[in-house]
């Protein structure tokens, strides 16, 4: 939270929508509870002092030495520990620290005033804290005092007594103090492992749930400190995270890939050991060891991995002395200034650890490990985006808790919390409430769907936020009839026979007659692919169709269905239909009408134009995300695959018909770094879709920012829009209103009913969708709302915080939250709401494909000891274009 508020704290609030006088009116009344708890200060005078703390190395420099290196600053894990150590070292500063909470990088902040003392403080670890070794570590910790904040300051600034002023550093520092203090006493225990930046809390000792390939779930806890309209709240929840299990490397590796007997590894295994382990930490176990090592990646066997060995019966090249030096400079010479070393052989890793026909990791740092002589540390958090299929679905199964349920497991957490007992809050004078807080929130009204005017049932009622479209007609069936289609099943022919697939693809053909589909081809082949080489099968497969009769021209494949009987394959399938085949293919997997109508330029359904305020027919809807590879520890940024950034708009067709662009950018950058390019492509695909007629609006709905880059990111990109105007008429003369929304999912707030037994929720007793909370835990600045636009159909439904940072429109809270609602209903490829405005989703889901196409192509991923190799960031864009023109592909081909 402190990071949303340390980047808002260098905004001009005047360029910014600020919240409306006005909350929201429109619904049906519900009573809630969010899980904040409101906090209280019993001395809102109170003066707390903010301190900059350097942890080093110590060491010891001998009399006349030349000086030591500046040393870095040390990571999270170690300055907890030492920090959580001062006091043994140095007993006078005990009741300090009492009163002192530290955010285990740079600042502590203090109710009391650190008495005088030498500096720096010499801290000592007992041997094995450290990971260094079994041997004492010496650091020197230097404290200095670089501020103050008054909790006045953080009282006035909920209660908006300052205005917008409010929101300096001043408030922002106060902010960040209590939540550090909030989660300091578990970011210190030596037993919890800490992740989520700080806030979420895992028990080391858990073994967790087992969900296959050696990951297992741990549950824990999250807290963190909120401002909002009615003062400081914690925010506390239940949270569940994936991690590797812990032990030999060698069984976490044969849990991974499956590896039978004495097999030597495969390429493919060793692929999927260096994409899913990479940065896994480790330790030594064939020697006494307790520094921490991380997997860079897995190699040769022993008897072929080979490394320069040091010579130590050989005399080291001595430096060249000043004489040396003087003479060479005379000469005009250069001098070889290299650090001199010992001779070397090369030698192999088997050799050297007198075995043979080990595998091999190496480790950052430089060294090379049989694989055997390694075990995995507990603690190593698995990315979400690494998990397999069967084993998301493992962990929804295990995670997924009713609402009733997490309601209680959240109270449970805060009864045993020790609030109130707790030294550190006493002296900040402290004090949290024992329940909820309490909110009176409103359900919106569901929006029309409405189908082809032609149907028995243009307008379906819509309940629990779905709807059934039987006897109901797409609103614009596919415009080009489907002719040269095929069916590709990948599996067994006896467990999937082709009776049985031309039986589906018969009732399939019959529900799209009566949805208003023309399929002319209403029997496609349907090929079979071997599994050792089903790539050249589909490739036949699709080529088949320009010998179709009646195909005189050779047009290529206009669809590709696939089925499958192990997804395994699925992404490489993906990867090679667009980024190989000559012609565009729309590949279908999951086989749904509605998403081959889409991909075949139709239209499934719209929603009515009274339940879309302000959204005209002169509106261009635009939605845009980052997706970011993961994590890798101590890689330079040059050393990351890249980040996917997309952006989708709306076409002129009054439909919810889409087009997509697609980059590749920089690693874990935030910021869209060719949006004002991107933009412009779409804007200039709007106009030429509505004859040269120019939008009037532009709506931005933008995903996957981070509270502390948020402030950089909507300065650039409303921007880079501005410049596509400029770009498009360089008069200036056109001026359309722009409106930019960020959609945040990445939050902790869950809201629950008050009384489970209300008619009003369903079977589940999730709130029902288009549940609105505008007031009491909304920030008291920004406009600002939490909409659940979803039904819950499993555990407890969770709301998307929508953030309005720029109004030109001047939508009203009611305007732009059943705007937002109703647009949630527009999504083509399910009959229901959905948590999150489609544009913003479908951008998603073009870096999801886009992510499936890059990171497992070897001009993209990272190497062992290089620099991650880069092309044009164009280049996916560029075969999508090259497919897609004069072709009969749809602009939604990611749908």
């Amino acid at each position: 939270m402190e990071a949303l508020e340390d980047s808002f704290a260098t905004l001009n609030l005047e360029k910014l929508a600020l919240r409306p006088a006005q909350p929201g009116t429109i619904g049906t009344p519900i009573k809630v509870l969010v899980n904040l708890f409101p906090m209280t200060f019993r001395n809102p005078e109170l003066i707390i002092n903010v301190y900059d703390i350097k942890i080093t190395s110590h060491r010891p420099n001998p009399p006349h030495a030349p000086p030591l290196r500046p040393q870095e600053d040390k990571g999270f894990k170690t300055s907890r520990r030492v920090f959580r150590h001062i006091g043994d070292s140095h007993p006078a500063l005990l009741r300090w620290l009492t009163a002192t909470c530290f955010d285990g990088s740079k600042l502590a902040w203090s109710a009391r005033s650190l008495p005088t003392m030498p500096q720096p403080l010499l801290v000592t670890l007992p041997p094995g804290l450290d990971g260094v070794g079994d041997r004492a570590h010496d650091f020197n910790v230097t404290i200095t005092q670089v501020g103050e904040v008054s909790i006045r300051t953080l009282i006035d600034y909920c209660a908006r007594v300052r205005g917008g002023g409010a929101l300096g550093d001043v408030a922002v520092r106060a902010i960040q103090g209590v939540d550090v203090l909030l989660r300091h006493d578990p970011a210190m225990s030596a037993s919890t492992i800490v992740t989520g930046q700080g806030r979420k809390f895992f028990n080391a000792n858990d073994s967790g749930v087992d969900i296959g390939q050696a990951a297992r779930v741990l549950s824990g806890f999250f807290r963190s400190a909120r401002p909002t309209l009615t003062g400081m709240q914690l925010n506390l929840d239940v949270v569940n995270s994936p991690f590797f299990m812990s032990g030999r490397l060698l069984d976490v590796v044969g849990n991974i890939v499956k590896r039978v007997g004495g097999r030597p590894f495969s390429e493919e295994q060793l692929r999927i050991l260096n994409k899913q382990l990479k940065g896994v930490a480790v330790k030594l176990t064939h020697r006494p060891d307790n520094r921490h090592f991380f997997i860079e990646r897995f190699g040769k066997p022993a008897g072929q991995q080979t490394f320069d060995l040091r010579k130590k019966d050989t005399p080291r090249r001595q430096a060249p002395s000043a004489a040396e030096a003087a003479q060479a400079a005379a000469s005009g010479r250069a001098l070889d200034l290299e650090r001199p070393q010992h001779a070397v052989e090369r030698t192999t890793v088997a050799d050297y650890f007198l075995k043979h026909a080990l595998p091999c990791v190496s480790l950052k740092g430089g060294q090379c490990i049989p694989m055997e002589c390694l075990d995995v540390l507990p603690g190593n958090s698995i990315s979400i985006n690494k998990l397999q299929g069967d084993q998301t679905a493992a962990m929804i199964k295990v995670t997924a808790r009713s609402p009733v349920q997490r309601l209680t497991e959240i109270m449970k957490l805060r009864q045993t919390s020790g609030f109130a007992s707790n030294e550190r809050l006493q002296s900040w004078g402290v004090e949290i409430a024992r329940n909820m807080a309490e909110v009176d929130a409103r359900v919106l009204p569901s929006p029309q769907v409405q189908y082809h005017p032609s149907s028995k049932n243009p307008r379906p009622a819509v309940r629990s936020g779905a709807w059934n479209m039987l006897n109901s007609k797409l609103t614009a069936p596919n415009p080009e009839a489907l002719v040269r289609w095929v069916v590709v099943v990948f599996g067994d022919q006896r467990k999937i026979p082709q009776a049985g697939v031309e039986d589906f693809i018969n009732e399939l053909v019959h529900v799209a007659g009566t949805m208003g589909m023309v399929i002319q081809n209403q029997r496609p082949a349907v090929h079979f692919a071997r599994s050792e080489s089903y790539i050249q099968d589909l490739d036949t497969a699709c080529n088949s169709v320009k010998s179709l009769p009646g195909n005189h021209k050779k047009l290529p494949t206009q669809l590709v269905m696939l089925v499958f009987e192990d997804r395994a394959i699925y992404d490489n399938i993906k990867r090679h239909l667009m980024l190989n085949f000559d012609v565009p293919i729309s590949s279908q997997g999951v086989m749904f009408l509605m998403k081959i109508n889409s991909k075949l330029h139709g239209s499934n359904w719209t929603v009515a134009p009274q339940s879309t305020p302000k959204f005209g027919s002169k509106t261009i809807l635009i939605g845009a995300d980052v997706t970011h590879p993961p994590s890798i520890r101590g890689a330079a940024p040059d050393d990351l695959p890249p980040s996917i950034a997309a952006i989708v708009a709306t076409t002129a067709s009054g439909s919810f018909g889409c087009r997509a662009q697609v980059r590749e950018q920089e690693g874990r950058k935030e910021i869209i770094t060719e949006f004002e390019g991107m933009v412009t492509a779409l804007l200039k695909g709007w106009i030429k879709d509505s004859k040269n007629i120019r939008p009037d609006n532009i709506i931005v709905y933008r995903d996957g920012v981070s509270e502390g880059e948020l402030a950089r990111v909507v300065f650039h990109e409303i921007d880079a829009i501005k410049g596509s105007l400029r770009d498009i008429d360089p008069s200036g003369k056109w001026r359309p209103t722009i409106n930019y929304i960020v959609c945040a999912k990445r939050h902790h707030v869950r809201a629950f009913a008050k009384d489970f037994d209300s008619p009003q929720l369903d079977k589940n007793k999730n709130l029902p969708p288009g549940t609105v909370i505008d007031t009491v835990v909304t920030h008291p600045y920004l406009f600002d709302f939490y909409l659940q636009a979803q039904a819950g159909l499993v555990g407890t439904a969770k709301p998307t915080r929508y953030i309005c940072l720029l109004n030109e429109s001047k939508f009203t809270s009611n305007e732009l939250q059943q705007l937002t609602n109703s647009l949630c209903y527009g999504f083509q490829r399910a009959t229901r709401s959905v948590s999150i405005v489609p544009v913003a989703c479908y951008a998603h889901i073009v870096c999801e494909k886009a992510r499936s196409f890059v990171y497992d192509d070897d001009a993209s991923t990272v190497s062992s000891g290089s620099r991650a190799p880069r092309r044009a960031s164009t280049f996916l864009q560029t075969q999508i274009d090259r497919k897609i023109a004069g072709h009969s592909l749809s602009t939604m081909w990611f749908i």
